[in-house]
């Protein structure tokens, strides 16, 4: 038909080809979504190749004498702490591949697991010495993926490495930080609480070495940054957790995924599990914080005069007067954990053990600084190992029945949570029972008859020494010194425990001398030549017994063990320059710090080796490099201040020793100093508080009682200075000086 006037004529009609422009347009959308995945991976390539970043696997391969291990990562805390806090791993030596006849078992969780505050004794330790004594000709390796501070979060990803490490059973011993480590709900180590989502995809982008890059520039960019160092428990004292905080519902959920995980991880690479539930100190360790209910002000009233009354009723014996009150104070304030403690210590006092663990359990679940694995967390581990058909070790149960009244306390443990060597022994046998099930066939029919190994044989395997028993012990001494075990209705109780111990142990070390113990090192070294933990320690052993030169060969065995490790650099460079050698010393501790830069008591001890050689200077930058790690140390402000002293500068001395006691109240050597800076001040008065300190903490220290006695007598208070120079004259009958002055005193002088 032809067109019409008003009509637009045909377009001529284009032919499209089957996957012309489509496909074009296809190409282009899969190009843009490409080229983000191509960026990326070119730029993590480039932060890779410029050492941006480090490695987040826990186990690293290494090569020692030609052979190759994995051993542990320095860098693998990184993703769960800030840099300044982070925690490092204790270290491991494990062949790759595993040696032919080898059982391995890897055991999992926090600082309990790893043996805390001596790993070289710790439960892993134990057990191995027990199955290698039963089963003669066979080689277990216990190997220890645990870490200080970490919890279920840090410990699902090492599980994963795990899989593909040659591990022939997982023991998973895990719980006491859910609440307070990464991402609880009283952490200080970073955000609380967040999604599980949240923490994971965290946690997968820190893998990549351009984030990690990026984040520490935003860091250094970041106004008013500030570096910190880790204070221990102390740190989360402002970071309670109520015992009704809906947060925590949140850590048990977590808690339960990452186990699961776990769980479901192993049993995808056929390695079967024990699982146990989490012991603590119940008897002997009260909580560290309590939160009230809303409380009425007449409630207040009522609930102070009934834990006066009871507390009174205690102290006089009358149990069930005491009892009474406490059980009406908690009626009144029942989310209460000190109340719900004491009503405990009531019970056990009238022999009710049954309720006494009812109310010592109650405490710890209550506590608002969640330090000990509490109920839920141990009722989601059986009902986890009931889920995955996984052996489960009732550990909680275990340390009840190797406890008077049923109650486990410090018979057990150092404190808490972490157990002192007859813990870690129970724990191994118990461990050890269950293994003995979970062994192969060909294992089993080398079984050795008789009973297991007794505590005293297997720590002979380990060279426990009484000097091992003394470094742990004042280490122990030094922590429970510190807040929040200070606040503890049973730290008197405690402390005077640890220094009873010390002395019984002073007292076996004068009769056995030093060539028992020395012996027992070197024939458990004979047993096994590269474990480096009894090396270590025998090298410690030299160091106390003052045989230097010892000390710097065996430390030297160590280092050849553990190369990567800055340890035993450090502990040359001390042995060195204890033999005055302040050259080989100094740069044995710059080996040291090369290998990990924040190593601050290297620092301190090139500082005392500066010191020595009256370069005040260079005494001073190293106590201030020191202190720049450790900003609130209180040896390290105490180190400056004997530098100040040595330059004659009293008054920036002062200004140290003030900020170190400040610091460490329980730090006796910088007290003792400021003393003898208030008395150069006049202020006798300041001068006896610090010097009526030192006596408290070190009750045999013979220089505090006697200038505590000057001291009193200069502010004419007769009678008590009389008793510390007596005190003076007991510890040290030789002194004439104290005797000078009793004579004075005597004569009304």
């Amino acid at each position: 038909m032809p067109p019409d006037g008003n009509s637009l004529p045909s377009l001529p009609t284009v032919p499209v080809r089957p996957g012309g422009s489509t496909g074009l347009r296809w190409l282009f959308r899969l190009t843009a979504l490409a080229l983000p995945l191509v960026l990326l991976v070119i730029a993590e390539g480039i932060a890779r190749w410029f050492g941006i970043g480090h490695s987040t696997d826990f186990f690293i391969r290494r090569s020692i004498s030609g052979r190759t291990v994995w051993s542990e990562n320095a860098d693998f805390g990184l993703r769960f702490f800030p840099k300044e806090l982070a925690r490092v791993p204790s270290p491991l030596v494990m062949t790759e591949p595993k040696s032919p006849g080898t059982y391995r078992i890897f055991l999992f969780g926090e600082s309990a697991a790893l043996g805390d505050p001596e790993p070289a004794f710790g439960m892993g330790r134990y057990l191995r010495v027990l199955l290698e004594d039963r089963y003669p000709g066979s080689r277990f390796e216990v190997i220890p993926v645990a870490m200080t501070a970490i919890n279920s979060h840090a410990l699902l990803p090492i599980a994963r490495e795990c899989v593909h490490r040659e591990g022939d059973l997982w023991i998973v011993y895990m719980g006491n930080n859910e609440m307070v480590g990464p991402f609880g709900a009283g952490t200080v180590l970073g955000p609380q609480v967040p999604s599980l989502l949240w923490v994971r995809t965290s946690l997968a982008l820190q893998r990549l070495h351009l984030v990690q890059g990026l984040t520490e520039w935003f860091k250094r960019k970041s106004a008013g940054a500030q570096a910190t160092s880790w204070g221990g428990m102390k740190m989360f004292l402002d970071a309670q957790v109520p015992p009704f905080d809906p947060r925590k519902q949140a850590v048990y959920t977590a808690f339960q995924q990452n186990l699961n995980d776990m769980l479901r991880a192993a049993k995808g690479a056929g390695v079967p599990v024990i699982l146990c539930t989490v012991a603590s100190n119940s008897k002997d360790c009260a909580p560290f914080a309590s939160t009230n209910r809303p409380l009425s002000t007449s409630e207040e009233a009522a609930i102070r005069a009934d834990e006066a009354a009871g507390r009174a009723e205690y102290h006089a014996g009358r149990w069930s007067g005491a009892m009474e009150h406490f059980q009406a104070a908690a009626k009144r304030n029942d989310q209460n954990a000190a109340l719900a403690f004491e009503v405990g210590r009531c019970q056990l006092a009238l022999s009710n053990s049954a309720a006494a663990w009812e109310a010592f359990s109650r405490a710890r679940d209550l506590d608002s600084l969640p330090f000990r694995a509490d109920s839920t967390i141990n009722d989601t581990i059986r009902a986890q190992a009931r889920l995955h058909a996984a052996t489960l070790i009732d550990t909680v149960e275990a340390v009840k029945k190797a406890s008077p009244d049923g109650i486990p306390g410090n018979n057990l443990f150092h404190d808490h949570v972490h157990f002192n060597f007859g813990g870690n022994y129970l724990l191994a046998r118990t461990f050890a029972e269950k293994v003995r099930d979970l062994l192969p066939k060909d294992i089993q029919a080398h079984e050795k008859g008789g009973d297991w190994d007794g505590f005293q044989q297997a720590s002979d395997r380990l060279a426990l020494t009484d000097w091992d028993l003394r470094r742990v012990y004042d280490n122990m001494g030094r922590r429970l010194s510190e807040p929040p075990f200070t606040t503890q209705v049973t730290h008197t109780n405690e402390i005077e425990r640890l220094r009873s111990e010390l002395r019984r142990i002073r007292e076996r070390r004068s009769k056995t001398g030093a060539s028992e113990a020395r012996n027992l090192y070197t024939n458990a070294l004979v047993h096994d030549p590269e474990d480096f933990q009894i090396a270590s320690n025998l090298a410690k052993f030299y160091e106390d017994t003052e045989r230097w030169s010892e000390a710097r060969s065996t430390w030297m065995q160590v280092q050849q063990l553990i190369p990567w490790e800055p340890a035993p650099y450090f502990y040359l460079g001390k042995a060195a320059a204890r033999e005055r050698h302040p050259e080989e010393a100094l740069a044995y501790l710059d080996q040291a710090v090369a290998l990990r830069p924040d190593l601050a008591d290297a620092y301190l001890e090139q500082g005392r080796i500066w010191l020595e050689k009256k370069d005040f200077a260079r005494a001073q930058s190293s106590g201030e490099r020191a202190l720049n790690y450790q900003p609130t140390n209180g040896r390290i402000l105490l180190a400056l201040a004997e530098v100040h002293l040595a330059s004659g500068d009293t008054n920036a001395a002062f200004a140290r020793l003030k900020s170190a006691v400040s610091a460490q109240p329980s730090l006796w050597e910088a007290r003792y100093l400021l003393g003898l800076q208030w008395v150069g001040r006049g202020d006798l008065e300041s001068a006896r508080e610090e010097f009526t300190a030192v006596t408290r903490l070190r009750p045999d220290n013979v220089q505090a009682h006697f200038n505590l006695g000057v001291a009193l007598a200069r502010l004419d208070k007769r009678t008590e200075a009389k008793a510390e120079f007596e005190t003076t004259v007991k510890l040290d009958p030789k002194n004439t000086r104290a005797r000078e002055y009793q004579k004075s005193l005597d004569a009304g002088k």
